[in-house]
């Protein structure tokens, strides 16, 4: 057992290792960098707060609320481990992956008393490249998260089923609450895990002797689903739609993800989806129950059944509508179709060639899988394959567009928004590609073209926040501080708890020179959020200004207690220093930014005043150096270079 353990982790890791390489895509740049509370572990209690994921988890929108607590968790943990590295949260996920090929082997042993079928399960289950978007996508790790604790919650089900004949009770009772807890867990990791007590109930009825006591232990299960399906609805984190079932829609999305099974080396991150050949593969699925039963061959009844029960949470298709097909929902169903074709693989084992061809087909899956992960590189990687696999929508367009902001291509970018909005009806897309049109303009700094494309934006949607915060900013840009003002006080009143718009009126009463109220707006959106390291720096450069450095030095600190890297709080900490005249503190953090960002321009600088104070010229002069190195058309550091040089002529003089 143990070789086989090893070379499931091989594989495993083999498969996936080339997105160790692959960056923060998509919402994840959301999910991952914007999100202010996972950042720090004081925020634990708040992230399992149904207000939490109502109104501050990055993406909700009145559509998609969720409640994945554990989830979230895991980027909080990957955060202080890995900070913005995205090699490391690929490699956390790549982990999870081991750690869930290794459970399912675990479990498969408990169920069929045998390593055989076990190992050829998992094997396919490992280089099944429609698992590719579970894993190369880290946000969707909550699908791994939910399998593990699923399948070990499933383990000591069976270890409940099956006591040691000596001490039934004494194994019994542990195994059935630690089984419990491992569905709770689950649960908390995705919701689709309210499907495992109809699991339960299915291995009972097709294995084991003593039913009766068996069904009783199931109870618990059902309960726990049942209130957390109802603690789902009260906290709007599930609505009333996702209870209404569509027959013929839930019908066609099962014939959809069986076809991705079936032949899943057609796999792209939008599916234009073809209904009609749905509808027959679903008659497919049928008649292998119907086959399956009636032939008594209850293993290959059981998985196909796990298949179909863990679908049914995503097969209604109006309540996942902004994506109705994701590949990445097939994760935990997919553990019942691998397990069938494992049977089947085990039964044609010792057939002439069949070694042959099973070897053949794994490594075409693994080679595949490990492409399709090249695939999901980037954002731009990702929505150009989408295109060119003739999905033309307004969401592949939108985000074709940002792949392409991404790496500085704007007028790609506004090709990319402009076809987007020809594919979009929903008023509240088309807000949001205006405003992020909007974007663009600011960023080419065409502040006239943004006010007007915003509002457009207001005119599809008049309540898009994220828009009248944009308007502000740009108003701000503008000098218009009274419109700025305005539009940061409705949001205030929409939301009073925005401590962004609290920041920026602060930084516009600063720029007014009323400091009293800067100080005033500056304190709110610290009470609302204190782990605000822009506001702190903000605060900070107000008693700076004020003459009041110890405050200011206090201040600096926080922010960069929150984030060792905050340059600009470092920075000002360092010039706070050398103002008070305690110069070495100053020159050691200039040094330390210096040494660890070298492209960091403002501390160059601040280290060429300091040693030109000190008439260290030569030291001045290498400091240049290095920033005429990193930009050699700066016009500063080159009439700094020639004053030096000049200075030290007249002084060989």
């Amino acid at each position: 057992m143990t070789k086989k353990i090893i070379f499931l982790v091989l594989l495993s890791a083999a498969t996936y290792s080339n997105t160790l390489f692959n960056s923060f895509i998509w919402d994840e740049v959301d999910i991952i960098k914007e999100d202010v509370y996972t950042k720090s572990a004081k925020y634990i209690p708040y992230l399992f707060s149904p207000t939490y994921w109502q109104k501050d988890f990055p993406v909700t929108t009145d559509e998609t609320r969720i409640y994945r607590p554990l989830w979230i968790l895991t980027f909080l943990m990957d955060y202080k481990l890995w900070g913005f590295n995205p090699l490391g949260w690929h490699l956390t996920n790549i982990i999870l992956y081991i750690i869930c090929a290794v459970t399912l082997y675990l479990f498969l042993f408990f169920i069929f008393k045998n390593n055989f079928v076990p190992f050829l399960s998992t094997i396919i289950f490992i280089v099944y490249p429609a698992h590719v978007e579970a894993v190369a996508w880290m946000k969707n790790r909550s699908n791994i998260l939910c399998c593990i604790f699923c399948l070990l919650s499933f383990i000591f089900f069976v270890k409940n089923a099956n006591p040691p004949p000596n001490n039934p009770l004494i194994s019994k009772y542990p195994s059935i609450l630690i089984s419990v807890l491992c569905f709770m867990l689950a649960l908390l990791s995705k919701e689709v895990a309210v499907a495992l007590p109809i699991i339960l109930v299915l291995y009972v009825y097709l294995f084991v002797n003593d039913k009766k006591n068996l069904y009783f232990y199931t109870i618990p299960y059902f309960i726990i689903a049942l209130l957390f399906s109802l603690f789902m609805l009260k906290n709007k984190a599930l609505s009333e739609a996702a209870l209404g079932i569509s027959p013929f829609a839930s019908f066609r999305a099962l014939g959809e993800y069986t076809k991705i099974m079936l032949f899943p080396f057609w796999l792209c991150i939008e599916r234009i989806l073809d209904f009609s050949v749905s509808i027959v593969i679903s008659f497919f699925i049928f008649g292998c129950l119907i086959y399956f039963y009636k032939a008594k061959a209850k293993d290959k009844l059981f998985f196909l059944l796990w298949f179909l029960v863990s679908l049914m949470p995503v097969l209604n298709v109006s309540f996942v509508s902004s994506r109705p097909i994701a590949e990445h929902r097939l994760f935990i169903p997919s553990v019942g179709f691998c397990v069938v074709l494992g049977i089947y693989a085990g039964k044609l084992w010792h057939q002439q060639y069949f070694k042959i061809i099973f070897y053949a087909v794994i490594s075409i899956m693994c080679i595949f899988s490990f492409n399709r992960n090249f695939v999901w590189k980037d954002t731009l990687s990702l929505w150009q394959n989408a295109l060119k696999q003739g999905c033309e929508t307004e969401r592949v367009y939108t985000n074709l567009a940002v792949g392409f902001e991404e790496k500085n291509m704007l007028d790609k970018a506004m090709a990319s928004y402009t076809l987007a909005l020809k594919y979009s009806a929903n008023p509240k897309s088309i807000s949001k590609i205006y405003t992020n049109i909007a974007i663009l303009y600011e960023k080419s700094n065409q502040l006239k073209e943004s006010v007007e494309y915003l509002k457009k934006a207001f005119m599809e949607n008049p309540d898009y926040l994220f828009a009248h915060k944009l308007l502000a900013r740009i108003y701000e840009k503008q000098g218009l501080y009274k419109d700025a003002l305005v539009e940061l006080q409705n949001i205030l009143a929409k939301n009073k708890n925005d401590f962004d718009a609290y920041n920026t009126i602060g930084v516009i009463y600063a720029k007014e020179g009323d400091l009293e109220n800067a100080k005033k707006f500056y304190e709110k959106a610290l009470e609302v959020f204190p782990d605000f390291k822009e506001c702190l720096v903000n605060l900070g450069m107000l008693h700076y200004w004020q003459k009041k450095y110890d405050l200011a030095i206090d201040c600096f600190k926080k922010a960069r207690d929150i984030d060792k890297n905050y340059l600009d709080a470092l920075n000002k900490l360092a010039i706070t220093y050398d103002t008070i005249g305690e110069k070495e503190k100053a020159v050691k953090i200039f040094k330390d930014i210096t040494y660890k960002f070298l492209d960091y321009i403002p501390a160059h600088f601040n280290l060429v005043e300091i040693y030109t104070k000190d008439k260290k010229y030569f030291e001045a002069l290498a400091e240049l150096k290095l920033i005429l190195s990193i930009e050699p058309e700066n016009k500063t550091a080159i009439k700094k270079e020639l004053e030096i040089k000049e200075i030290l002529k007249n002084e060989q003089r």
